[in-house]
C-alpha cells in the first residue's frame, strides 16, 4: 500500500514539473535579469514604483513606458561615459565619443518589460561593440 502511494507521489510530481517547466520556459528568466555589459551589449534595467492607490485610474501607461524608456536611455548614456572614463585617462577626450554613444543608445531595443501593480520595469539592451572597439583602438 506504502508502494502505491509513493509511486502516485512520483507521477504527480513529474506531471507538476513538466507543466510548470512547460509553462516558464519562454518567460524572461532570472539569469536574464542583469544590468551591465556582455558580448557587445549592454543591458540597463529601470523601475518605477507606482503610487499607492486603490485603482489604477489616473495612470497612462504609454506614458508611464515612454518616461521609463527615456529614464533607461539616460542611464545607459551614464554608464557608456563611465565606462569611457574608465578606459581614457584625458578627459578632454571624452567629447570626441558623444556621436558614438548616442548612436549606441539609439539602437537599444527593449527585451523586456513588464507593469505589476506596484511597479513597471523595463530591460533595454544596447549594441555596444563599435563603440567598445573604437576606444579600444584609440587606446593601443
Amino acid at each position: 500500500m506504502g508502494t502505491g502511494r509513493n509511486l502516485l507521489k512520483i507521477v504527480f510530481l513529474l506531471c507538476y514539473m513538466i507543466l510548470f517547466l512547460s509553462c516558464s520556459s519562454g518567460a524572461f528568466k532570472i539569469g536574464e535579469r542583469k544590468e551591465g555589459f556582455e558580448k557587445g551589449i549592454l543591458r540597463v534595467y529601470v523601475r518605477e514604483d507606482l503610487p499607492e492607490t486603490d485603482s489604477f485610474q489616473g495612470i497612462n501607461i504609454d506614458k508611464l513606458w515612454n518616461e521609463l524608456s527615456a529614464k533607461n536611455r539616460d542611464r545607459a548614456i551614464h554608464l557608456l561615459l563611465s565606462w569611457i572614463r574608465s578606459h581614457i585617462s584625458d578627459p578632454s577626450k571624452f567629447s570626441k565619443y558623444d556621436d558614438s554613444i548616442l548612436n549606441c543608445v539609439d539602437k537599444g531595443s527593449i527585451i523586456y518589460k513588464e507593469y505589476n501593480d506596484d511597479y513597471c520595469e523595463m530591460f533595454i539592451d544596447y549594441p555596444v561593440t563599435s563603440l567598445m572597439d573604437e576606444i579600444k583602438l584609440k587606446i593601443n
